[in-house]
């Protein structure tokens, strides 16, 4: 039997108008209660076609539409015509009643490239009081000065479910629309902005908010009363010469034998296997020991770190060889100022208040860089990703405006000789003060947070692991993550580590605050170099969930015992690396100045 190859790009195109008299555009959504069809989102477009026989079941046509769009203000006239070519594959042709119908997209999706609250440049002319909040689009929004405007917010709400909200905007220019805070209810506005929303008389500061997990859509602008339609055919056409011809052999199978025996298994040997460079994404979770096996506990929505640093004092943020860690007097933590799942207060990093309040580059420049290797010994180990988890500036100054008149706060301050002095009864939140109770969302701390991609409002990095295919595996791996704090004022990196102990009976677990405060209290018990570095690279496992089919990547219960998780958060309290003898200063091995 003779095979032919035949090479689609040597068609012979046929390009044929298509005589449409008329055409309806459908919504089924509308026509019939209760749709729930697939197509829900599509519409029908059934035209009426004079040449119809050129058709065929399955064809693809074209369709041309030019829009016309009125940009005019009073007397000056400005009209803009633009071009769209489509392709649409036939979804009915009926020859006999001389229709056929396809489906168009019932939404356009808009490029946009941010929203903001308020607009402080007047290039286009005076900002209304209707105009609070402008969108704008990369490229044009095919929307004209007359038009009725509604956009469609798609988005995912807290408990989950998709949710579509729809705004009426007004026309601004050709690729900017604007509308009033009184089209937004409070959810939407916080959702955008991170704040609640202002009353419309209110003086505001023009601030850029985030469309980021929001798609932002219009109606179809196509097959309306603004656009001319052409219709047309492309089809394709090719002729082949089947010679008629009978060839009789006495081998058989003799080549079917060259071609198994000899041709594939010398193909096998040459041709390089192909690399699969695309990446597994492993979800943080939970698994616990018995009887050295690990089994799945429940899975983690949220991490936080919690950075302890050591007492760096002075305009350059220095730190001396004998200094323990902020919030430590007389060699016991003072429980008023610090505790262990808690976050340094900012000021310990060099911050003050008008660094939140204005969100300058060197708070929010600043960040945490997460490097997990596949050993942790630096001499032989190969870095196998990393992540960035930059401060979350513009969540600082949300507590900083909302609690400005809170009350309940004690002031610290510190005194040349570094003595600790607190003053109590004080109002307004502040980098340099603390909340009773040491309540997170009532602090400007250190703390990151970085929470699953359905959760955030924000940035996911730092809470996936993402892995080369080829260590998918049923069987628990090792990994090491390395955390440093990467301060964008000074300019240097600190390390820190995670110590953890074990018991008499073997049992292990992470070191309490005090428990680290008090190795240090006795020179033989200071960490040394060979413990630093083993407190430093946190053992993570990584492994492939057969039974929920789930790549997942948890702490080692082995080597730290029972994690500190709760309400499917896990909680990393991580301290500013420091060893005993041996240590130098600032510039030593364990701190670096990059």
């Amino acid at each position: 039997m003779y095979k032919y190859r035949i090479n689609k790009k040597e068609f012979n195109k046929s390009k044929t108008m298509l005589s449409v008299g008329n055409f309806e555009i459908i919504d089924f959504v509308d026509k019939i209660e209760n749709y729930d069809n697939y197509n829900g989102d599509r519409l029908l477009v059934s035209c009426e076609c004079d040449n119809i026989d050129i058709l065929n079941e399955g064809d693809t046509i074209e369709v041309t539409n030019d829009l016309f769009l009125n940009y005019s203000v009073s007397e000056n006239v400005q009209q803009e015509i633009y071009t769209f070519n489509n392709s649409y594959q036939l979804y009915a042709l009926n020859k006999s009643e001389k229709t056929f119908s396809f489906f168009i997209d019932k939404k356009y999706t808009l490029d946009v490239e941010k929203i903001t609250n308020l607009r402080v440049s007047e290039e286009n002319g005076t900002i209304t009081p209707e105009q609070n909040v402008f969108i704008y689009c990369n490229d044009k929004h095919y929307f004209d000065i007359n038009d009725d405007i509604t956009l469609y917010f798609t988005y995912i709400n807290d408990d989950g479910i998709y949710t579509t909200v729809d705004i009426e905007f007004s026309f601004f220019n050709d690729t900017i629309l604007t509308t009033s805070y009184d089209n937004f209810d409070n959810y939407l506005f916080n959702l955008f902005f991170d704040e609640n929303l202002p009353t419309s008389k209110e003086e505001r500061e023009a601030k850029e908010g985030t469309l980021k997990g929001c798609q932002v859509l219009r109606d179809n602008f196509l097959f309306t009363e603004k656009t001319d339609t052409t219709f047309w055919s492309n089809r394709s056409t090719v002729s082949i010469d089947i010679p008629f011809s009978s060839s009789f052999e006495t081998n058989l199978y003799q080549m079917d034998l060259i071609k198994e025996k000899f041709v594939d298994k010398t193909k096998k040997e040459v041709i390089n296997r192909i690399v699969d460079l695309e990446r597994d994404v492993y979800y943080p979770s939970v698994y616990s020991v018995y009887n050295d096996n690990y089994e799945y506990s429940h899975d983690i929505y949220t991490i936080k770190f919690n950075l302890h640093f050591r007492e760096h004092r002075g305009d350059d943020w220095t730190v001396t060889n004998d200094t323990l860690w902020n919030g430590v007097e007389d060699n016991r933590i003072n429980k008023d100022i610090t505790d262990d799942n808690v976050s340094d207060l900012l000021m310990f990093l060099g911050f003050n208040n008008e660094d939140v309040r204005y969100q300058r580059n060197k708070l929010k420049k600043s960040f945490l860089r997460l490097s997990y290797y596949d050993s942790p010994n630096p001499a032989n180990q190969n870095l196998l990703m990393y992540s960035t988890i930059f401060v979350n500036s513009g969540e600082l100054f949300s507590k900083y405006a909302r609690y400005g008149e809170e009350e309940g706060y004690t002031l610290i301050s510190i005194k040349e000789d570094g003595e600790y002095v607190l003053s109590t009864d004080k109002k307004g939140i502040g980098v340099d003060k603390e909340y009773d109770g040491f309540i997170e969302e009532k602090r400007l701390s250190s703390q990151f947070v970085v929470k699953d991609k359905n959760t955030s409002k924000s940035s996911s990095e730092g809470f996936y692991l993402y892995l080369w295919k080829e260590d998918e595996t049923p069987i628990p791996q090792d990994i090491y993550m390395k955390v440093e704090f990467n301060h964008a004022e000074f300019g240097r990196t600190i390390p820190f580590m995670m110590p953890y102990s074990e018991n008499s009976d073997g049992e292990k677990s992470i070191k309490s605050f005090q428990d680290i405060v008090d190795d240090f209290t006795k020179p033989e018990q200071a960490y040394t170099m060979s413990d630093y570095l083993k407190y430093s690279y946190i053992h993570l496992k990584y492994v492939y969930d057969v039974e929920n089919q789930k790549h997942r990547y948890f702490i080692d219960p082995q080597t730290y015992g029972t994690q500190v998780s709760q309400d499917n958060e896990l909680i990393i309290n991580l301290y500013e690396a420091k060893i005993g003898e041996g240590e130098t200063d600032e510039n030593d091995t364990i701190q670096s100045t990059d």
